[in-house]
């Protein structure tokens, strides 16, 4: 389940860093406040299961991709 936190971290982090997506835009997608957002990519604290799925539905990926992948392989800029 670690591990599964910190890919989901490192992931928003790829997100907010890359301009992808603002921790803002990522908070009203899953209706949270933008320091939840922040620490999601800290890893110091972890999405719920809803929160994962509006949010891969948002990036049209696969919430196993989102908790367990790499997305910039295939999200890019």
């Amino acid at each position: 389940m670690e591990e599964i936190k910190l890919t989901f971290a490192s992931n928003i982090k790829y997100l907010i860093k890359m301009r992808i997506m603002s921790a803002q835009n990522i908070a009203k997608i899953v209706d949270k406040g933008e320091n939840v957002v922040y620490k999601w990519a800290q890893g110091k604290r972890e999405p719920t299961f809803g929160d994962v799925i509006k949010l891969a539905r948002f990036l049209n990926i696969s919430v196993d991709e989102l908790g367990t992948g790499d997305i910039s392989k295939t999200i890019k800029k």
